[in-house]
């Protein structure tokens, strides 16, 4: 019985570690550019313009094959940011008009 036993728990330790490595892309990834920055949660992505400065906040994504595209902070530096739904993401990077980008973090 005591072999039953530990067989099971091997066996089902062995089946939860595939749960826990898919569970792993939902913890969020983030990158700053100054003070604005881009981070995900599982496949949301988002940017936040966090600097009164004028110029426009967005991050720029891209996930499997042929999926590239960018999410605007549309409200600027107010509070809130902008956000978008990425079926694939792999990886993102954050820019701003006339100041350049980040580099890309990957997920």
């Amino acid at each position: 019985m005591a072999r039953l036993l530990t067989r099971t728990s091997v066996v089902l330790s062995l089946a939860a570690v595939p749960l826990f490595l898919s569970a792993t892309n939902a913890f969020a990834a983030g990158i700053h550019h100054g003070d604005d920055y881009g981070y995900n949660v599982g496949n949301t992505v988002y940017a936040c313009d966090n600097e009164r400065d004028g110029n426009g906040v967005y991050v720029e994504y891209w996930g499997e094959g042929s999926t590239h595209g960018q999410v605007w902070d549309g409200n600027g530096s107010e509070a809130g940011c902008g956000s978008a739904s990425v079926p694939s993401l792999r990886s993102f990077q954050v820019c701003e008009d006339h100041s350049g980008c980040s580099g890309r973090v990957y997920v």
